[in-house]
């Protein structure tokens, strides 16, 4: 089971930190249909490894948030939501 805590240390990495090598690429990543939104959430954030620093295709992508807007995990689950319905 993936630890909910882990993303949010993710997010205050530094770019200067983090090396190309070491990321994910998204265009890598699958989602089984049959599972729920909250097991799909987990099994990316499984996948992806850091959602805060990851690649799309060769370039490289880093994701803020405001310091008062939603958690990332919200934003994953109605994402994840959105594409359901859809």
């Amino acid at each position: 089971m993936t630890d909910v805590r882990r993303p949010s240390k993710m997010s205050q990495q530094r770019w200067g930190d983090i090396r190309k090598e070491e990321l994910t690429d998204i265009s890598q990543i699958h989602l089984d249909e049959n599972l729920n939104p909250e097991q799909k959430m987990c099994s990316f954030l499984e996948q992806v490894g850091n959602p805060y620093c990851f690649l799309c295709g060769e370039t490289p992508v880093q994701i803020c948030f405001t310091e008062n807007g939603p958690e990332l995990g919200e934003l994953l689950q109605a994402y994840f939501l959105r594409l359901k319905q859809s």
